[in-house]
């Protein structure tokens, strides 16, 4: 019998030995919560501004302790290293493309808008751009106003602006989009100690091949999109902005309305004297006001009312002109048609005229005619006579 090799054993929970790694990397924990996130983004903050340990360690250190702070924190789930490296490695991805996009609001800085509108632009810019909601306000709202937090960001942003700048021909504007890219976080030092052995690392750049110029066209029309999202953005932050001026400025009105209708009702007979003499220095001033007020709408009617009166005057002149010009045109046509007629009957009298000449000529013709013949016929009877007459004088 032909020996069988052994079967290998199946990496299943039984045959999975611990001693291998630190976590059982087998078990399959549920997806991460808000306040999970939250307590990643508190853990990173404690660990990176702790003044003992902050500095001259390792990134698995670091990484040991943000584990163990957490773990302190939700103790739930004993999540491995790996899982909350990773976790903190999307937030703070989402993070600095919404920290970004709450800059360029910032920058726009348009009046008359608050923190809490500059945060709603921000939203709406990273749903524009991203095509999805940002779902981490709470973590940023914890990161943002960290002094180690900002430097971190300022530390990313000059690493991927100096290897963007030297290693492609992107345009500026692509910034943003490099606050993406997979970085592998640990303390603000060892990031900048990795920027500064980059920098002189670098060598100059080689010409750009097809596969570069193929990234810098998708660079440019996603840059050209961002503009088109970010003037979108803008118009609407304007659009709501002056909405929100308008709706102030009535429920001002409102108010003011309702303090003069207060003051108005005041029963001054009721009052101290010092009261009193207040209380009627400002209905003073409130009918002043009212009066004004009548005046200008009354001013405003004559206006309007000028105003369509000449509107009303200019239209009946434009209507004279018509009809002047329609009935001068009316008579010029007249005439033409009269002279017109008079050619014609010119033209047929002419006519009659010629014909009759030409019947009077014709008939002086045939009478011609007819003499010419009598005269022949009396030359042919007068040597008829003077032939009898020759006749007879022979005869006798």
């Amino acid at each position: 019998k032909k020996s069988k090799a052994p079967k290998k054993k199946k990496n299943t929970k039984e045959n999975v030995d611990e001693s291998d790694s630190d976590e059982p990397t087998q078990i399959r924990f549920p997806n991460y919560k808000e306040d999970e996130d939250v307590e990643i983004c508190c853990s990173w903050l404690e660990t990176t501004e702790d003044p003992l340990n902050s500095t001259n360690q390792t990134s698995d250190t670091f990484w040991e302790r943000v584990r163990e702070h957490y773990l302190s924190k939700v103790p739930i789930y004993k999540r491995p290293l790996k899982s909350i490296k990773t976790r903190w490695q999307t937030i703070q991805r989402a993070v600095n493309k919404f920290n970004g996009c709450y800059k360029q609001i910032q920058r726009a800085n348009q009046s008359g808008t608050t923190g809490q509108d500059q945060i709603n632009g921000a939203l709406k810019l990273y749903a524009a751009l991203e095509k999805r909601s940002f779902n981490h306000l709470r973590c940023f709202n914890i990161l943002s106003p960290s002094p180690k937090w900002n430097e971190y960001c300022s530390t990313l942003d000059e690493k991927n602006n100096k290897t963007t700048t030297t290693e492609s021909d992107l345009p500026p504007s692509s910034a943003m989009y490099d606050l993406s890219s997979e970085i592998n976080p640990s303390d603000a030092a060892s990031d900048v100690t990795q920027v500064a052995s980059q920098s002189k690392a670098l060598v100059l750049a080689r010409p750009t091949g097809n596969k570069k110029a193929k990234e810098a066209r998708i660079q440019e029309i996603k840059d050209a999109k961002w503009k088109e999202d970010m003037v979108k953005v803008h118009r609407d932050l304007a659009s709501q902005s002056q909405a929100q001026n308008a709706i102030l400025a009535e429920q001002k009105d409102a108010m003011v309305t309702m303090a003069e209708e207060s003051i108005m009702r005041t029963d001054l007979t009721t009052l101290p004297p010092a009261q009193r003499v207040f209380f009627e220095w400002k209905q003073e001033k409130i009918l002043d006001k009212i009066k004004r007020e009548r005046d200008m709408e009354a001013k405003k009617r004559e206006e309007e009312e000028r105003k369509k009166e000449q509107e009303r005057k200019e239209a009946e002149e434009a209507k004279n002109d018509s009809t002047r010009i329609q009935k001068t045109r009316a008579k010029k046509t007249t005439v033409q048609k009269r002279k017109q007629a008079a050619v014609e009957v010119e033209e047929v009298e002419d006519d009659d005229e010629d014909e009759d000449q030409g019947n009077e000529e014709s008939s002086d013709e045939s009478d011609d005619e007819n003499n010419t013949e009598e005269d022949i016929n009396e030359d042919e009877e007068g040597g008829a006579e003077e032939e009898d007459s020759a006749e007879e004088e022979d005869s006798d």
